[in-house]
C-alpha cells in the first residue's frame, strides 16, 4: 500500500491497488487510468471514473446526489455549449443547440417550438396524459396512428372514452360522447349534429320517433330572460338586411319577422313560391304582388276551400269560393243551405234543393219572398213597375222596357207595348240602322247607309267565317274565302266526272205539296261534294227523332266552274279541228 508520505517528492508514482486518503491537497494534476475510480465515502459510494469510452459520476448509497454551488448558477456544457443550466432562485433551462427549448417560469414552463410525444401506451400511439392521483378518470392528448389527433377523457380502467373530440387528417372535427359521435364540423366549416354526411351549415339530424307535439325537440333555443326573446336573426352577406324568427316571452307567440320594407315567402316543392306577406302585411297566396289584405290566385282557376270535420275533407266536400277566368262562384258542395246575412240577422238562403228564400228560412218556391209588405216590386221612384203582390196576381204596369248604358245616355235594347223588340235604336226605319223582332215574319235589318255594310256576321273559334252585306240595291250571302286562310293550293281536275254524278231532280216538299221545285237529294250530293252537306244520311236524335240533313247548292259552284271549263276546252279543240279541216 502506497501512502501519503511516499508521495511527498514530487515525482511521478505509479499505484496500483487502492489509494486511501485522509486529507490531501493537490498542486498537480491527479490521473486516474480507465476503468480507475476516485471513489468517496465509507463504502465508495460516490465513484468518479471514465470507462475509455464515456466517463461517470455515479452514487451508489441510498441518499441523494447533491451538486451545491454558492454561484448564481449550475450549467451543463459541451466546451462553450450549455446544454442545461440551473439559476439560483431563475429558471431552470433545457437547450438544443445551444437554443433554450424548455424553462420554468414563476407560474409554470414556457416551450419554444414542437412537443413531441413518443410512448406507447394501453392505446399503443404517442399520448399526453393528465390525471388527478387518485382518480382513474384521465384526459389524453394522442395521435391515434391513423393521422388522427384525439383528445379523450376516458376511465382508466378500461380506457373505455367518456368523452371524445377527433381532429381528422381529412380535415374534420368529431365530438363524441359514450363512444358515440354527436356533432361534426367539416372541411368545408358545416356543421353537423347526429349525422356524419354534413351538407349544409348546420344540419341536425334526430330520430323523430323522441319529438311528439308536446314533448321533444330537434333544436331547442331558450332565453332566461322572462321578458325577453328567443329569436334566430338571418342576415345576408353585406349585414344591409336580415329577417327573424322568434319566441316573443311578453306576447307569448312565435313571430316571423322581416326588415322595414322586406317580404316574407314561404316555399314548397323545391324553390316553388307558394305564400308571401308584403311589406304592408297583405297575403298573397299564388301571388308575388297581393293588392288586398288576403289575395288569392291560382291560375285561370282559384278556389278558397273550406270545410269541416263533419264535411270530410276532399275537393267535392265543404263549401268553395272560387274564380273560373272572370266567373266568379260560391259553391256549397254538401247537401245543406246556404245562408247570406247582414247586421248579424239572416237576409237570404238558398237551400238544398235550389229554393230561394228571402225573409224566411225554409223557402217552399224556388223563389220564396216573404216580407211584412207582402210585395215584391221592381221600379223606378214614382214611376210603373212589375209587381208580384201577396196574393199572387202578376200586375204589367209598363208601357215598354228600355235596356240603356249605366248613365242612360245610350239605348240598346226596347221592349214596346206591342212585343216588338228593337235592338241598336229606339224606332225602327229603312235607312235608320238597327234591328227589329217583331210578330211571325217580322225580322227587319236596316243599315244606314247605300254602301256596302255587313247586316250580320257568322263567327266561331277561329273567326268569323260568313257574313251578310246589303249595298245600294242587293244583298250577298258571303263565306270566309279569303286567300290567307288557305293552302295546299292544286287545280281541279275531273270536275266533268264528279258533275256527272250529281242526280238534279224535281219534287215537292212533304210540307208543300203544291210546290214543285228543281233540287239534289242531300245523301246523294254528300258523296260527291260532301263540303255542300251537313248532318248523316237518316240520322236520329237520343230520342228517335230525326235529324234532317242540308244543302248549301253554292258549294256545287266550284265544281260546276270546273267541269264548264273542260267542256268550253274541248269545244274550243273541236273548233280548232273543223277550222283546220275547212281550211284544207
Amino acid at each position: 500500500m502506497t501512502r501519503a508520505r511516499d508521495l511527498a517528492d514530487g515525482a511521478d508514482k505509479d499505484i496500483a491497488g487502492t489509494l486511501t486518503l485522509d486529507d490531501i491537497v493537490l498542486s498537480n494534476d491527479m490521473s486516474v487510468a480507465d476503468n480507475g475510480k476516485v471513489q468517496f465515502g465509507a463504502d465508495n459510494d460516490l465513484q468518479i471514473f471514465h470507462t475509455g469510452g464515456a466517463s461517470y459520476v455515479q452514487d451508489n448509497g441510498s441518499g441523494n446526489l447533491v451538486i451545491d454551488t454558492n454561484g448564481a448558477g449550475t450549467y451543463l456544457m459541451h466546451g462553450s455549449e450549455i446544454m442545461a443550466s440551473f439559476v439560483a432562485d431563475g429558471a431552470v433551462g433545457l437547450r438544443h443547440d445551444n437554443s433554450e427549448k424548455l424553462a420554468t417560469t414563476s407560474t409554470g414552463v414556457d416551450v419554444t417550438g414542437t412537443v413531441t410525444v413518443a410512448h406507447t401506451g394501453t392505446n399503443a400511439s404517442p399520448h399526453i396524459k393528465l390525471a388527478e392521483a387518485g382518480d382513474t378518470r384521465e384526459f389524453n392528448i394522442f395521435n391515434d396512428g391513423s393521422g388522427n389527433g384525439r383528445l379523450v377523457l376516458a376511465d382508466s380502467t378500461d380506457d373505455t372514452p367518456d368523452t371524445e373530440i377527433v381532429l381528422a387528417d381529412n380535415g374534420q372535427m368529431q365530438f363524441k360522447t359514450g363512444n358515440t359521435e354527436r356533432l361534426r364540423i367539416d372541411s368545408s366549416g358545416n356543421v353537423g349534429i347526429g349525422t356524419s354526411t354534413v351538407d349544409s351549415a348546420l344540419h341536425i339530424n334526430q330520430d323523430a320517433s323522441g319529438v311528439t307535439e308536446t314533448s321533444g325537440s330537434t333544436l331547442k333555443i331558450h332565453n332566461t330572460n322572462a321578458s325577453g326573446r328567443s329569436k334566430i336573426s338571418l342576415h345576408n352577406s353585406a349585414e344591409t338586411a336580415s329577417g327573424s324568427i322568434y319566441y316573443d316571452t311578453d306576447v307569448g307567440g312565435l313571430a316571423l319577422q322581416g326588415d322595414t320594407g322586406a317580404i316574407v315567402t314561404i316555399h314548397t316543392g323545391g324553390n316553388n313560391e307558394r305564400m308571401r306577406i308584403d311589406s304592408s302585411g297583405n297575403v298573397g297566396i299564388g301571388v308575388s304582388s297581393p293588392g288586398r289584405f288576403v289575395h288569392l290566385e291560382d291560375g285561370a282557376d282559384t278556389t278558397l276551400h273550406l270545410t269541416t270535420s263533419s264535411t270530410g275533407s276532399t275537393g267535392s266536400d265543404g263549401t268553395s269560393l272560387f274564380v273560373d277566368g272572370t266567373a266568379a262562384s260560391l259553391w256549397q258542395r254538401e247537401n245543406d243551405y246556404l245562408r247570406f246575412a247582414t247586421n248579424n240577422t239572416e237576409r237570404m238562403r238558398i237551400d238544398s234543393s235550389g229554393n230561394v228564400g228571402i225573409g224566411t228560412s225554409s223557402p217552399s218556391n224556388p223563389l220564396d219572398v216573404q216580407t211584412s209588405a207582402g210585395k215584391l216590386s221592381v221600379k223606378a221612384a214614382g214611376s210603373s213597375s212589375v209587381a208580384i203582390t201577396s196574393s199572387g196576381a202578376s200586375q204589367y204596369r209598363a208601357t215598354q222596357h228600355e235596356f240603356k248604358n249605366a248613365d242612360a245616355s245610350s239605348e240598346f235594347i226596347r221592349i214596346t207595348s206591342g212585343g216588338v223588340v228593337l235592338i241598336g235604336v229606339a224606332s225602327f226605319t229603312s235607312g235608320g240602322g238597327g234591328i227589329k223582332l217583331g210578330g211571325v215574319g217580322d225580322r227587319d235589318f236596316s243599315a244606314n247607309t247605300t254602301n256596302a255594310v255587313q247586316q250580320i256576321g257568322f263567327h266561331n273559334p277561329n273567326g268569323e267565317v260568313g257574313s251578310i252585306f246589303t249595298s245600294g240595291t242587293s244583298t250577298s250571302f258571303a263565306t270566309s274565302s279569303d286567300h290567307r286562310l288557305k293552302e295546299n293550293l292544286v287545280d281541279l281536275t275531273g270536275a266533268t266526272t264528279r258533275l256527272k254524278q250529281l242526280n238534279p231532280v224535281r219534287f215537292n216538299f212533304i210540307a208543300d205539296a203544291d210546290t214543285t221545285v228543281d233540287g239534289f237529294l242531300a245523301h246523294e250530293v254528300q258523296t260527291v261534294v260532301p263540303e255542300a252537306v251537313t248532318g248523316t244520311h237518316n240520322e236520329v236524335d237520343a230520342d228517335g227523332n230525326a235529324v234532317m240533313q242540308g244543302i248549301d247548292q253554292s258549294k256545287l259552284v266550284p265544281l260546276l266552274t270546273g267541269a264548264l271549263q273542260e267542256a268550253i276546252a274541248k269545244i274550243e279543240t273541236l273548233e280548232n279541228k273543223v277550222a283546220a279541216l275547212e281550211n284544207a
